[in-house]
């Protein structure tokens, strides 16, 4: 029988872990045999709130569950200590994240994926949960929503919300989660990147679903901005550390000035237009700001305290 660990990492979401936990206790298997499972919960709040939370509350649970408080502040830690644990004794290593809940085949799928393509990583889809109060434009700009491909489709890098990872391949890398992205966020983009750029695969499980629910302070135009900000300068940062040379540099660059040049020709139009393509002509200007920032040498600190509602600019020149 095969060994999985399902890895959660948390900070104070004792309601997204009463979700979760009751969508894993829905799991079902019908394309493979259920293999022999392990839950991993590694809480990256020293006061182990998390943790006292799923040792007291969850009750009886199909499988055994782990519970380790990570002291040290950083997304980047916490996921390299759930590695560490489920290396020991899993084939694989699962990453979910507090506030998903999966649907009852999402395990399945994602292990069918990795069998039929002899995948090395193995990402499935994220779908948003609006609250029955969201605003129109939020739920029909599809802001909220990430690429999605055809089952099988190998990819350049992956997401770690919702991801398989084969163990054996683990034990190749010196180092997994980079400590440099533990507070800016796209410590998985710069680990699936180098993982890809090492021969491995990394597959696509667009049947592998589990689903966000979009809370109301994400709602907001600001969010989506500073998220867009965001993720143009940790990509950017990746790819050139990654596959660094002076034609992605140069490409970048021009992809960056594309967006901003399309941000601010659209918007004049955009405002007669209404929200939602207001909104778009916003996020491509903030994207290809993030991407120049993101060349420059600038870091955008998602997870600066941990709360991660205090965002602060740094410099990281060096």
């Amino acid at each position: 029988m095969m060994n999985l660990s399902i890895c959660i990492l948390t900070y104070r979401r004792n309601e997204g872990l009463r979700r979760l936990f009751q969508g894993l206790r829905q799991l079902s298997f019908q394309r493979n045999p259920m293999p022999n499972i392990r839950i991993i919960v590694v809480d990256n709040d020293p006061a182990g709130e998390g943790a006292r939370y799923v040792e007291e509350e969850i009750g009886d649970f199909p499988w055994p569950i782990t519970c380790k408080v990570e002291r040290e502040k950083g997304i980047s830690y916490a996921r390299n200590t759930a590695l560490l644990m489920a290396v020991e004794n899993s084939e694989f290593a699962v990453f979910i994240d507090d506030d998903e809940v999966p649907e009852p085949q999402w395990l399945d799928e994602l292990m069918d994926a990795q069998q039929k393509f002899q995948a090395d990583v193995v990402a499935g889809p994220v779908l948003p949960q609006f609250p029955e109060d969201a605003p129109q434009w939020s739920k029909r700009g599809g802001f909220y929503d990430r690429q999605r491909f055809q089952t099988g489709q190998e990819l350049p890098f992956a997401a770690s919300g919702n991801v398989l990872i084969r163990s054996s391949m683990l034990k190749t890398f010196s180092s997994w989660f980079d400590k440099r992205f533990a507070l800016t966020g796209g410590e998985d983009t710069h680990f699936f990147m180098r993982i890809s750029q090492a021969g491995y695969r990394i597959v696509w499980s667009n049947e592998a679903v589990v689903f966000e629910p979009v809370p109301h302070n994400r709602l907001q135009i600001g969010w989506l901005m500073r998220r867009s900000y965001r993720t143009g300068i940790t990509y950017v940062q990746c790819e050139l550390e990654i596959k660094g040379n002076w034609k992605t540099t140069l490409l970048r660059i021009g992809k960056a000035f594309l967006r901003i040049i399309q941000g601010t020709v659209y918007m004049p139009v955009a405002i007669l237009g209404g929200r939602i393509p207001f909104t778009r002509s916003l996020l491509l200007l903030c994207r290809g700001l993030g991407m120049l920032a993101g060349m420059s040498g600038l870091r955008f600190y998602e997870y600066q305290n941990q709360k991660g509602a205090l965002k602060q600019l740094q410099s990281n020149r060096k």
